[in-house]
């Protein structure tokens, strides 16, 4: 198929990082991380060490801090500490496989499960478009619920990887307005405390106006303020992640929303899945019976919403993670809850293996399990060296469940690209090109 080896020739050789500053409004090929760059820099906020953008938060500033996935993890204390105290902070995670047996290299979601009950938004982008426009949301978000908001990137597929992107005009960047705008408060908590209107960006930490913030409190004061948290800040956080990703797509004309969903929402099994995979599993919608949704809102965590897109069909979740001693991976216990039908796990991608479409189209084609590995296969069959088959033999005879695992070939059926094991980001983009 020389056609499309020369297709991935030139896409390979054109998605390369815009030379030159792009202006608002064009088009350009940035990576995630490029991307959100852009946006902040027309907002005046430098990212710095998360200790620092704390205290810039604390005293009215813009605030963003760049974490990779296990300084992510690492990150956990200080993340709730500012969630407490109200801090409206941006922190963008590179997501990047956690520790384990060995440093991972690639991708991974074990940081971002990490900190779920930190008590931030948390948001996470499928490509580098989302990237860019979620920054926006996330610094939407964090200004009217003053909470930090953590906007998750996959490290190989989002952050690092150049993509095309059409970059905002100047109306949607002046949704954020200045630091110092007088804004209508929100929420009733917030005119309770502040009045009916208060600085987009409140300084805690004012030397004109000093104030005990955040002191020791006693076992029973320190209970009722973590009881209060919810049904007075945490329950109007939905609708105004809601309300900044309306306001966004509404400017952009890209639907944004808690959600994203692919494919014929009829089918038998619907795939749920998070950051890039979400795009990857899409490609698969259009000759395999099967819905994609993509979880784009973390937390607050869109239950009432995903129940209604899985009921009366078999789910299978796919997780970026390499498994625990627990029950259940981090996105599955989420979904557990919400269906009746049987429910799956597929492990895919984790610490950068490649999530193939061919291998992901077999494991979702398969009879749900209750776990599965997406490409990977725990032994060799067989071997012509007689050493090597001694110990597959003395393998199987121990562990006689995994010998008992099929291989995840591609079927018979599957695209021809895909057969052929091109990159997934090959692939996907040139599903992009094909739609344009």
């Amino acid at each position: 198929m020389p056609e499309l080896w020369e297709l991935g020739k030139r896409l390979l050789g054109g998605l390369r990082p815009t030379p030159t500053t792009p202006s608002r409004g064009e088009p350009a090929i940035l990576t995630g991380a490029q991307a959100v760059a852009w946006v902040e820099e027309r907002v005046d906020v430098q990212p710095r060490p998360l200790a620092v953008a704390v205290g810039e938060a604390m005293s009215g500033l813009r605030a963003s801090a760049w974490l990779d996935g296990p300084e992510l993890a690492g990150a956990h204390e200080l993340l709730a500490w500012a969630a407490g105290r109200s801090l409206p902070l941006v922190v963008h995670a590179r997501l990047r496989g956690g520790p384990g047996h060995a440093e991972a290299c690639g991708t991974g979601h074990e940081g971002w499960h990490a900190v779920a009950d930190a008590g931030c938004v948390m948001l996470m982008a499928a490509n580098a478009q989302e990237a860019l426009d979620l920054t926006v949301v996330a610094r939407l978000v964090a200004e009217t619920t003053l909470l930090p908001v953590i906007l998750g990137q996959d490290a190989d597929q989002v952050a690092d990887s150049a993509q095309s992107v059409q970059l905002p005009e100047d109306e949607l960047l002046g949704l954020l307005g200045s630091p110092e705008d007088e804004v209508d408060c929100p929420t009733a908590a917030q005119v309770l405390f502040f009045g009916r209107q208060r600085r987009r960006l409140p300084r805690w930490h004012d030397l004109d106006r000093p104030a005990l913030h955040g002191a020791a409190q006693g076992r029973r004061s320190w209970a009722l303020g973590a009881a209060a948290r919810e049904p007075y800040l945490h329950r109007p956080v939905a609708g105004l992640v809601a309300r900044a990703m309306l306001q966004v797509g509404g400017l952009t004309a890209r639907r944004l929303g808690a959600l994203s969903s692919t494919g014929d929402p009829n089918a038998r099994k619907v795939l749920v899945a998070q950051g890039s995979a979400v795009e990857l599993a899409a490609a698969l919608t259009p000759t395999t019976p099967l819905a994609v949704v993509g979880v784009r809102c973390f937390r607050p965590f869109p239950s009432t919403e995903l129940r209604s897109r899985l009921s009366k069909h078999e789910v299978l979740v796919l997780e970026r993670v390499s498994g625990d001693l627990a029950r259940h991976a981090p996105l599955r216990r989420e979904v557990e809850g919400l269906v009746h039908a049987p429910v799956g796990s597929l492990f895919g991608g984790a610490g950068g293996h490649p999530l193939r479409l061919a291998d992901l189209e077999a494991a979702c084609l398969q009879p749900t399990k209750d776990r599965a590995w997406v490409g990977i296969d725990f032994m060799l069959r067989s071997s012509p060296h007689p050493t090597q088959q001694a110990h597959l033999d003395a393998l199987k005879r121990a562990f006689p469940e995994a010998a008992a695992v099929p291989a995840n070939t591609p079927p018979a059926s599957a695209p021809k690209g895909l057969a052929l094991g091109l990159p997934p980001e090959l692939v996907v983009s040139a599903a992009r090109l094909v739609q344009m």
